[in-house]
């Protein structure tokens, strides 16, 4: 990558996030959130491997949505996990 404030976001085989070769566990997301804050990230890049990666995806963005509180339903008002 060209930019030091941008990420490459994967699914590993065992369905974790993993930012810049960093893995993080379905549970970890608040740990995800604060490395990006950490790390200056201000973009991201996914790239799924198959259809399950892209799955797997909305799968950690809606439980991001039920931990946070600007959350209602299925309706997210923003994409900040606070």
């Amino acid at each position: 990558m060209n930019n030091d404030n941008e990420a490459i976001l994967t699914i590993s085989k065992k369905g974790c996030l993993v930012i810049n070769d960093q893995v993080f566990e379905p549970h970890q997301l608040r740990e995800a959130k604060l490395y990006l804050q950490q790390q200056g990230i201000t973009k991201s890049f996914f790239w799924p491997k198959t259809q399950d990666d892209i799955e797997a995806l909305n799968n950690i963005i809606l439980e991001m949505g039920l931990l946070s509180p600007e959350s209602t339903d299925h309706t997210i008002l923003t994409n900040y996990l606070n």
